[in-house]
């Protein structure tokens, strides 16, 4: 089931049936969250930003329509957008369904955008420098990896919304342990070894949060470092070298499906608050240079909102397509929310959480990292 949440402009709930969802996709549907720029230094990102130039790293997969040829910038008329061809980077997860939505329904088009070409990457370690570059205009990244870099002075920013974990989908990243651990909750954590992606990033800044709002120190469990996703995490868990495993979906689901392990631990800890944890960037500088292409992308993503909340099969099909993930499997995922806009209230307190426990060397303030249309 896959949420679509909105919010107006101060951060507050909203949508068209007043209970801040307006559609659903079958199932519990969603997969790999935000594999972003754990632990992205200033050195690595420009040695990655100079990869790049070379003509490394990148590979486009799909268009959106029109031709591929570099991005055409003019000087924007009566808010028509300053170019209209883009290079998006995306990651082949099921949070970018919008994208894949806008592009067959032809609403980027219609947004007045010619061109949107899809640049498939493996995370925000490769996107978040492809940005940085000018090889790409936009892409997608997560809260904690946009904070790393702002404190490196790097200025990427949100502007087009994204994907949060409320109540009904809090559990779309969850704990897991093997079924005969006498770890039974969060507060048997302490002492032990719990494995994640990469460290710096939203997987080890659920862990110690976690951890904090049950009282018990944040740094009281060994983090190890998978450098895996997906099915890859498991054998470490089910070998024995790690106690815990904190995971996302399709693996939490399709990991419980095949028995052997349970979960201890979700999001939970921050009922009833919505939790935003990646969505679309680019710097500040395209950004205010470029606002009618940035808003047209950000009217694309809530026109495909929109219709992946009518059509709830369709879009459940086309995440199967576009990730190789079980259409019976996408049904069954608990999903993360469609979360548009994304204001200042949605990016506090993760701003705040990656300083408190360590993933930013400095205090971000969430203005720094969200950009807004100017006013009319």
């Amino acid at each position: 089931m896959l949420l679509y949440a909105t919010t107006d402009r101060s951060g507050r709930s909203a949508s068209a049936a007043n209970t801040g969802v307006v559609g659903t996709l079958p199932g519990r549907g969603r997969a790999e969250t935000a594999i972003g720029a754990g632990g992205l230094s200033r050195r690595r990102l420009l040695q990655s930003a100079g990869a790049i130039a070379g003509g490394a790293m990148l590979a486009p997969v799909w268009a959106g329509c029109g031709s591929d040829d570099a991005p055409s910038t003019a000087t924007a008329a009566s808010g028509s957008p300053e170019t209209t061809r883009l290079k998006a980077g995306i990651i082949k997860f099921a949070d970018t369904i919008p994208f894949w939505v806008a592009e067959q329904q032809g609403l980027f088009r219609d947004a007045g955008l010619d061109s949107v070409q899809g640049v498939e990457m493996v995370g925000g370690t490769a996107i978040q420098p492809a940005i940085q570059s000018g090889q790409l205009q936009i892409g997608w990244a997560s809260v904690p990896s946009v904070i790393a870099a702002k404190a490196q002075n790097f200025d990427f920013r949100f502007f087009a919304g994204g994907s949060a974990l409320g109540p009904d989908s809090y559990a779309n990243q969850s704990m897991l342990v093997r079924e005969d651990s006498p770890l039974r909750s969060i507060r048997d954590l302490p002492g032990h070894k719990v494995g994640v992606n990469t460290l710096g990033n939203i997987a080890e800044l659920e862990v110690r949060w976690s951890l904090d709002a049950a009282g018990l120190d944040p740094d009281s469990v060994e983090l190890v470092e998978l450098n895996a996703i997906g099915p890859d995490q498991l054998p470490p868990l089910i070998q024995g070298r790690i106690d815990a495993l904190q995971v996302n979906e399709p693996t939490v689901t399709a990991a419980l499906r095949d028995g052997g392990v349970r979960t201890i631990s979700d999001w939970s800890f921050m009922d009833p608050q919505d939790v935003f944890v990646a969505g679309w960037v680019s710097t500040g500088e395209w950004l205010d240079a470029n606002p009618n292409a940035a808003t047209a992308f950000a009217d694309a993503m809530e026109a495909a909102a929109r219709w992946i909340a009518a059509n709830e099969r369709a879009a459940n099909a086309l995440i199967s397509e576009k990730t190789g993930v079980p259409e019976d499997l996408v049904n069954a995922m608990v999903s993360s929310e469609i979360h548009i806009p994304v204001t200042e209230a949605d990016l506090q307190p993760l701003a705040e959480a990656c300083h408190r426990y360590g993933l930013s060397e400095a205090e971000v303030p969430a203005a720094d990292i969200v950009w807004q249309p100017p006013a009319a």
